[in-house]
């Protein structure tokens, strides 16, 4: 068998290798600061879509205010969710949110239970 402009070993020795990449570890991100940020957000949206109620009604927007509203609750739900999961794979939170978490590194038994 044979490649065009050479034989297949000439082919394997003209394949560059490609350096060796240490293995990545997970990020050390919680996701509660963005999805507490993303629900204040929701919120600041839905209560400017009821000052502006009348302006809705006037154009036939009304459901605005429930895809706000929706975006609050799902935005309520993340935050729970991503609270009970820092604490299962036990990453501590200092007092406050926007805090940096403490540099443990999580246990990678626990984050594949994500995916399952």
């Amino acid at each position: 068998m044979s490649f065009v402009g050479g034989t297949p070993k000439d082919f394997e020795s003209s394949v560059e290798k490609k350096p060796h990449r240490p293995e990545l570890k997970p990020l050390e991100v919680s996701g509660i600061t963005a999805v507490t940020l993303g629900t204040i957000i929701w919120l600041i949206v839905l209560v400017v879509l009821f000052l502006a109620k009348n302006w809705l009604d006037a154009n036939s927007r009304t459901h605005w205010i429930w895809i706000a509203a929706s975006g609050v609750v799902l935005g309520l739900l993340g935050y729970r969710y991503t609270t009970n999961r820092v604490k299962r794979l036990g990453l501590v939170r200092e007092d406050f949110i926007f805090r940096k978490y403490n540099k443990r590194e999580p246990d990678q038994s626990r984050l594949i239970q994500d995916f399952e």
